[in-house]
């Protein structure tokens, strides 16, 4: 029977993690574009600001979840086998599938524009309204 060794296991882990990561840093980057370009039409902002809150509780916790998950198993204290029961929120999927290319697309974006720059540094409101415009001509 084949089996996946534990370096494996773990290593597919970390790469969910990082996956959510990058899909919580595109969907900022999708919200403070949309707000550079439409913050002064208070119905988009208001619908767009109540997916994002729920879309970012979810995913918060869920990493800060995984990592201490991730934590545990790597110290020993929680058996590898954890690592398959957990469950991040949805990423692809039925409505999903292409805010989920947006996204993506969105951190390649910023990736290329903005290479070895730290996410936490903030961005001004041109460089959102930069991003934003190379996405939508490459989308």
């Amino acid at each position: 029977m084949w089996q996946i060794s534990n370096d494996k296991r773990i290593k597919n882990f970390e790469n969910s993690i990082k996956e959510h990561e990058d899909q919580l840093f595109g969907f900022t980057l999708f919200m403070k574009g949309i707000k550079a370009l439409y913050g002064h039409d208070k119905t988009i902002m208001e619908m767009n600001e109540r997916a994002y809150k729920n879309i970012m509780e979810r995913g918060e916790k869920a990493l800060s979840q995984s990592k201490q998950l991730l934590d545990k198993v790597s110290s020993g204290t929680e058996d590898i086998m954890e690592l398959q029961k957990f469950h991040f929120p949805p990423i692809c999927g039925p409505g999903l599938d292409e805010m989920t290319r947006r996204v993506k697309l969105l951190v390649n974006v910023y990736e290329n524009l903005f290479p070895e720059r730290p996410r936490q540094i903030p961005l001004s409101t041109e460089d959102y309204e930069k991003i934003m415009k190379e996405a939508m001509d490459n989308f």
